[in-house]
């Protein structure tokens, strides 16, 4: 995915997506906008919320062999789970 994000800003005849991945991303830094006002997550810029939750899961992908069925479910976890720890609000602040 990064591969074509990255071509699509460069390459007139991916414009479609680009802009599907521009109104992608608008619509979840408008989600996580949201939750920020309730106080469900952290105050961070939305560019640095989305590099913590996805960005290790991306780094995983990249480089990993795929997991038995059995273990997917297990990373799939840690993922999610590091992925909530970054962004949850601390409570002790």
């Amino acid at each position: 995915m990064d591969e074509i994000r990255s071509f699509s800003n460069h390459d007139p005849e991916l414009a479609g997506v680009r802009d599907h991945v521009a109104s992608e991303h608008a619509e979840a830094a408008s989600s996580f906008a949201a939750m920020q006002a309730t106080g469900a997550v952290r105050k961070l810029p939305f560019s640095v919320a989305h590099a913590l939750m996805l960005g290790p899961a991306y780094d995983y992908l990249h480089y990993a062999s795929p997991p038995e069925a059995s273990e997917a479910e297990r990373i799939a976890s840690l993922f999610a789970d590091a992925a909530w720890s970054s962004v949850a609000p601390d409570y002790a602040s």
